[in-house]
This record gives structure tokens, C-alpha cells and sequence, in this order.
């Protein structure tokens, strides 16, 4: 849909670790309603924790060197491709050895879209726990806007603020907190907290309920640094 409705979006990523069956189907109704949407589209089998995680490790070496080492990753995950293009069928292999490569190619790829400035964003709908933690953890990193619509809660009570801290639990609600406003409540709270420490403007959206139930999105943005003199 992004694809679809935004004209100016040059490329979608899409990341999962596995492409869902109905994903062939809904790009073929995308791209008869907008042919230009399927040229848009790729989709890497990865986990997003480990894209996040790569990324990061990526990002310290720097130089420009970060393509060579996902290069090499993404031959040793048993694929001599190149960087998937045109259509919709760019999915990676699911195995451990070629999900690895493929996180190490997303990372590349992104990290070069950061440093670029082409307008790179980042949107995670419904990413499981801590799923959405990394996604907040890669856009902190990137210094990209991201949004985030969360879901399934568990664990982030005691996991809250391990994916973009550093240092496990440091954004966690206080317990009076979390008594007061539920599980889901806080753990949204104390990553508007966190995200905010990083850096960005918090923002709170939401969908229609009729959509989805678990419908709220955080949206974050990098504060603008003062031009220097």
C-alpha cells in the first residue's frame, strides 16, 4: 500500500523472516492497481533483530566498507546474487547461513540510504514484543523517522528499553506505572521516553479500531541540530 499511495516513494524493503502466503497474491492486486508499485518492491527473508544488530555493527566500521563485509556474508549464505531488483521476487533463502546474509545486505542497504539522506524512513506494523524495539533501535541508529504501530506485549516489561538503551530495562516504566496503565500503555510510554533521550520528536497516532484493535502508532522524528555559525 505504501508502494501504492505514496508517488514519491522510490523503494519499499520489506523484511520478515518469511514471506507470507498471501504476499503474492496482494502484490499482483498492488501492482494491477499501480504497475510502477511492483517495480518498487523487495522483500528479504531476515530477521529484523539481526538487521538491526548488523547494522549497527556495520555503522562502526564505516568508510564505506560496509558493502564489502555484506557482500561477503551474502556469498557465504550461499548466494552469489546481486542486489535484488524490478519485481516483487527477491526473497532470500530461509535457512540460518542465508538469513544472515540477507540481514547483513539490509543493513548495507540501509546504512547507504541513511548517509545519502535520500528521504529513508522506517515503519513496522504489528512487529511482534521486542520486534518493535528493534525497529525504534534502527531508526535511532540511522537517525531516520520511523513509526511504529506495536502489538503482542509480552516480555516487554522486562525487556522495555534493551533494544535502543543499550543497557537492558533502562527505559522501563516504574512499577506504579505500569500498575496504573497496563502493560501495553507503559511499555509504549517508556519508549517515547527513550526514543526522545536518542534524540527525536514523539508523536502518538492512531487507526481506526476497525482496522485493528491494537492500533496505536508511535511515530518518532530526529530533532533537527542547530546549523552551526
Amino acid at each position: 500500500m505504501y508502494a501504492v499511495l505514496e508517488p514519491s516513494v522510490e523503494r519499499v524493503l520489506l523484511i520478515d523472516t518469511r514471506r507470507p502466503q498471501s504476499y503474492a497474491a496482494v502484490a499482483d492486486a498492488a501492482a494491477t492497481v499501480s504497475p510502477a508499485a511492483a517495480r518498487k518492491l523487495t522483500f528479504l527473508e531476515a530477521d529484523l533483530r539481526s538487521v538491526a544488530a548488523v547494522a549497527t555493527e556495520l555503522a562502526d566500521i564505516g568508510g564505506g566498507d560496509e558493502r564489502d563485509v555484506a557482500d561477503g556474508r551474502l556469498r557465504a549464505g550461499g548466494s552469489g546474487a546481486a542486489e535484488p531488483e524490478g519485481t516483487c521476487a527477491a526473497g532470500v533463502g530461509g535457512d540460518s547461513d542465508s538469513g544472515a546474509a540477507a540481514a547483513a545486505f539490509a543493513a548495507a542497504g540501509l546504512l547507504r540510504a541513511s548517509r545519502e539522506g535520500g528521504g529513508l524512513g522506517i515503519v513496522a506494523v504489528h512487529a511482534c514484543g521486542s520486534l518493535t524495539d528493534s525497529a525504534l533501535a534502527l531508526g535511532a541508529m540511522l537517525r531516520v523517522p520511523v513509526a511504529v504501530m506495536p502489538c503482542c506485549y509480552g516480555g516487554t516489561n522486562a525487556a522495555c528499553g534493551s533494544g535502543t538503551g543499550g543497557k537492558k530495562g533502562r527505559w522501563r516504566a516504574p512499577l506504579g506505572v505500569r500498575r496504573a496503565l497496563g502493560v501495553a500503555l507503559s511499555a509504549d510510554v517508556a519508549r517515547s521516553f527513550e526514543m526522545s533521550a536518542r534524540g527525536f520528536d514523539v508523536d502518538w497516532s492512531a487507526v481506526p479500531r476497525c482496522v485493528t484493535p491494537m492500533n496505536r502508532v508511535l511515530i518518532a522524528e530526529p530533532v533537527k541540530r542547530a546549523a552551526g555559525p
